[in-house]
């Protein structure tokens, strides 16, 4: 009767161990997702800080400052406007793809996209998106681009070497 009671408590004891170990490891893995959660966001605001100090430091402000003013961008400017705006529309897409897969949470995602969205507001970026940026991105953020951003003005707009904008 001994080592059937003491093969009875080892059992229960290896069940106890299997159970604190699944509550360890469930822990750890709610840190761990959390930790990635952190470290996506400080990615992307990093991403962000240094896109505003590219267009601080460049040619961007005075583009800008010339659309506003409804002056013609030269081909150079508007090549300029374009690659930085592809450095922000592949950074709206790196939002996007963490939003939808959970790896950022929606009101973060808003907020980071709602800068995006500010710039892409502008006439010049129709005509860009929609000649030159919206090839190489999946389908379903082209969608979200055009719903979200475009379908608030849909226009026809000339490609951007002859915009007047």
């Amino acid at each position: 009767m001994m080592l059937d009671e003491l093969g009875n408590l080892g059992d229960f004891v290896g069940g106890l161990a299997v159970v604190v170990t699944l509550i360890y490891l469930a822990l750890q893995i709610r840190r761990n997702t959390s930790t990635t959660r952190v470290q996506t966001v400080q990615h992307l605001l990093t991403s962000d800080t240094a896109s505003a100090d590219l267009m601080i430091s460049g040619p961007l402000p005075e583009i800008l400052a010339k659309q506003a003013a409804g002056e013609r961008l030269t081909p150079s400017e508007v090549s300029a406007y374009t690659l930085y705006m592809r450095g922000r529309v592949t950074e709206a897409w790196q939002v996007f793809y963490q939003r939808q897969n959970g790896m950022i949470e929606d009101k973060v995602a808003a907020a980071l996209l709602g800068r995006f969205e500010f710039f892409a507001g502008a006439p010049l970026f129709r005509a860009v998106w929609q000649h030159k940026l919206k090839v190489g991105f999946p389908p379903e953020f082209q969608d979200y681009i055009e719903s979200r951003i475009l379908d608030n003005s849909r226009q026809a707009v000339a490609p951007p070497e002859t915009s007047t904008v």
